[in-house]
């Protein structure tokens, strides 16, 4: 019988394809590990051989060449910089497609996606070695592919350069706050100090700064001033010699504007003075306001108007304030703000006050006037004095003010013309208006008639009697009498100028002229012959009315008083 022959399962091939690419894929690995190493092993090699022929530049040239020296053609490089080195000893392994030299004056970081290059720059970080000029020193560098990180070969020499030049500084432009400047470079600087200060000697506020670049602009410099500058070239071991000093003086700040108010028509205006700024800027205005001395509102926006309108309020203050700059698309001064100015519109005079009809209650008497209207946003006050009429006037001072629409007097003296004269004013706390004219009401206080009468007669001598009445006025006035006498005993003599009251008791006056007395009336009656016996009898009368002496106004007069039998007694 025969045997038969058997072939592979599906299993066993499926192992043996799985096997298959397991040692591809290590075998690939492998090759790409083997290929990094290779290119980083040229890198390392190249960098070696760029060295040693840059320390050999050295020993030629006594420094190490330019940035642009060295990273020129690579025709230039081998044959004029680097001679005896080979042009592809200058490309990298991974170099830029169409690239002769992979040598780049710029500094590797290591982050992903970089260039492959040889970096070369100056270790002292000079500026002139960035350009044209020799460097003093250099750094080589690569990125190792395998490890990802920056490998460098620094030069063995640093070379010594004189730094006894000078750089040139000149003032390219000025302004308000800034002035800039420029300076010539020096080869091989490594940076540059720039001094500025307020004297040629460089002692007043000095200010001192390092610098990288051939240009600087000094700011927030005072407006109007004086600033010098010089500026000297630092080197890797030392510093150069300083530049001749120059100088330049800011443009001047405006002037504080000048703002005035008054009134147009029913609008405060607020106008300011022009300002004058420097040649090539404009000045531009803003303007803030407020009311009775509240809170600012905002500037206006900068613009060149010079004035500012609003409808002005009887008695309200208004206030103003003005800022200006110079102003040019390239520079702009300090702003400048000035004075206020305050403008208070006057208040009109109001009308004057019409007073009613006094009231007198006992020795008071109160003087009614209407209210007074005063403009909007306005009050109205008071004031009032008195004029009383006696000989020579008497008018007071002006009492007030007061918010009140009545005034009180004392009237108590009688027979005088008491007058109130009122005038109105109206007010803020600003301003008030002028006084009104004077309304005017008048009271005349009447003369009380005298009081009751008492009669009496007294003895002053043998032959000497007096005859009295007695009576009261009131109010500062006196008695105003005039008076009559008789006798029922005696026989008066005909040189006496007494009247004779006849039986009829329709005498004629003694006294026939009023008189003024205060309060008792004496009638004094002589005898020529023998004495006044006790027990004689008189009669006398009177006619009375109280009269203020400084007016001449008088009560009405009582008419004839008789006093009756007067008798003379022992204690008379």
């Amino acid at each position: 019988m025969a045997k038969r022959a058997h072939g592979f399962t599906i299993v066993e091939v499926l192992v043996v394809v799985a096997i298959i690419g397991i040692l591809a894929t290590i075998t690939s690995i492998g090759f790409n590990r083997y290929q990094t190493d290779a290119r980083d092993n040229a890198r390392y090699s190249k960098v070696t051989i760029l060295a040693e022929a840059l320390e050999k530049y050295y020993d030629n040239n006594g420094e190490y060449p330019s940035c642009s020296a060295i990273s020129g053609a690579a025709s230039t490089v081998t044959t004029s910089v680097l001679p005896g080195v080979e042009m592809n000893t200058l490309l990298t392994p991974q170099s830029a497609a169409g690239d002769t030299n992979s040598i780049k004056c710029i500094d590797l970081t290591g982050v992903a996606g970089e260039a492959d290059i040889f970096a070369y720059y100056p270790a002292d970080r000079s500026l002139s070695c960035s350009g044209s000029q020799s460097c003093l020193d250099f750094i080589l560098k690569y990125k190792e592919e395998s490890s990802n990180q920056i490998k460098a070969i620094a030069s063995r020499r640093t070379a010594i350069i004189s730094s006894s030049e000078a750089t040139t500084v000149t003032v390219t432009s000025v302004d308000f706050s800034q002035i800039a400047l420029s300076w010539t470079p020096v080869g091989n600087a490594v940076d540059y100090t720039l001094q500025q200060a307020t004297n040629s000697d460089f002692t007043a506020n000095l200010v001192e700064s390092n610098l990288l670049t051939t240009s600087a602009t000094a700011s927030s410099l005072d407006s109007g001033t004086l600033y010098y500058f010089r500026v000297v070239a630092n080197f890797s071991i030392e510093a150069g010699n300083w530049s001749t000093a120059v100088n330049a003086t800011t443009w001047t700040d405006p002037a504080a504007p000048t703002i005035s108010a008054d009134l147009s028509g029913v609008n405060v205006l607020a106008t300011i003075s022009p300002v004058t700024c420097h040649a090539g800027t404009i000045a531009q205005y803003g303007i803030r306001s407020r009311i009775n001395d509240g809170t600012w509102g905002a500037y206006s926006a900068w613009s060149t108007t010079t004035t500012a309108s609003q409808a002005a309020a009887q008695g309200t203050k208004y206030g103003y304030q003005a800022q200006v700059r110079c102003y040019s698309v390239d520079s702009t001064s300090s702003t400048i703000t000035g004075l206020e100015a305050t403008y208070i519109r006057p208040i009109s005079t109001p009308a004057a006050p019409v007073l009613g009809t006094p009231s007198t209650v006992g020795s008071t008497t109160t003087y009614p006037w209407s209210a007074v209207s005063c403009t909007a946003g306005t009050t109205v006050r008071y004031q009032y004095r008195y004029v009383i009429d006696f000989s020579g006037g008497y008018v007071s001072g002006w009492y007030g003010p007061t918010a009140n629409i009545y005034s009180l007097l004392s009237t108590t003296n009688e027979g005088y013309q008491y007058t109130a004269e009122v005038q109105a004013q109206c007010y803020t706390t600003n301003i008030a208006s002028a006084w009104s004219s004077s309304g005017q009401a008048s009271y005349i206080r009447p003369v009380l008639s005298p009081g009751s009468v008492n009669f009496a007669i007294h003895r002053v001598a043998a032959n000497d009697l007096d005859l009295e009445a007695t009576s009261t006025c009131t109010g500062g006035t006196y008695l105003y009498s005039r008076i009559d006498a008789r006798t029922w005993d005696y026989v008066w003599a005909d040189t006496l100028t007494y009247g004779w009251w006849a039986d009829s008791h329709s005498g004629i006056w003694i006294g026939n002229t009023f008189a003024y007395h205060s309060s008792t009336i004496v009638l004094g009656i002589p005898l020529s012959v023998g004495t006044y016996s006790d027990g004689a009898r008189f009669n006398m009368a009177v006619e009375l009315r109280c009269q203020n002496v400084a007016t001449s106004r008088t009560s009405g007069s009582t008419g004839r008083i008789e006093s009756g039998l007067l008798i003379l007694g022992p204690s008379s």
